[in-house]
């Protein structure tokens, strides 16, 4: 009677091991590392825990369901979460993310540079918070695959990095209501892919229009009321 007895105790003593040898993945602790420099989020966020195996079922994470991105974190949409927080340089290591969605999360603090370590992410959106400092120049040109970029509605200044301007599969650049300065890059490459820019509210712009921007041949909005930028295309 004794030896099933220990044999099931050492099955379960086995499994209890096992499960403490790879505990949560990579991408969920960089999530907690998020969810760290956050004061009194929403609640939605307490089921974020350090036990669980992945993050997969967490609020506002979806994991990929094949290949490389199997079981990994390819989207985190927290839009409109009070979330109380900055965002984390952690999320840079998300290898598999392709959109991140913060939109209207009550995030301050700047944007890090090692966001551009997410060489996958498609779709970035952290307008309506209250960011500052500079837009990191590798957003540029370290996301060659990023396509839409919403960082308005903060309190960014500085100037739109070169960068920007030959990202090569950004379509929408939209930048309006920050306190941005100085006037736009002066090169636009001829395999420019913008469709929609929006720089308007952001008083310290200034210059000339670069003739340059002719090159985003499927650029269909260009918005600049608001600011010192003068000229045609």
């Amino acid at each position: 009677l004794l030896f099933p007895f220990f044999s099931f105790f050492f099955f379960f003593f086995f499994v209890f091991v096992c499960r403490l040898s790879y505990g949560l993945t990579s991408d969920g602790h960089a999530l907690l590392a998020f969810q760290r420099t956050m004061l009194n989020p929403d609640p939605k966020l307490q089921q974020w825990r350090i036990s669980d195996e992945t993050p997969c079922a967490w609020y506002g994470i979806t994991c990929g369901g094949d290949g490389d991105a199997r079981g990994r974190v390819v989207s985190v949409n927290l839009t409109g979460i009070f979330l109380h927080g900055s965002i984390a340089r952690e999320l840079g290591e998300l290898g598999e993310l392709r959109i991140l969605l913060l939109s209207g999360a009550n995030l301050s603090g700047g944007i890090p540079e090692e966001m551009a370590r997410a060489a996958k992410l498609q779709v970035l959106d952290l307008s309506l918070n209250e960011l500052e400092g500079g837009i990191p120049e590798p957003l540029g040109s370290g996301l060659s695959r990023l396509e839409e970029l919403y960082l308005y509605s903060n309190n960014l200044g500085g100037a739109v990095p070169p960068s920007l301007a030959a990202a090569p599969a950004l379509r929408f650049l939209w930048l309006h209501d920050n306190n941005l300065t100085g006037g736009l890059p002066d090169h636009f490459p001829p395999e420019c892919a913008l469709e929609s820019v929006r720089l308007g509210g952001n008083g310290g712009l200034e210059g000339r229009i670069p003739p340059s921007l002719a090159n985003c041949r499927s650029l269909t909005l260009l918005g600049a009321a608001a600011t010192g930028l003068s000229g045609s295309i």
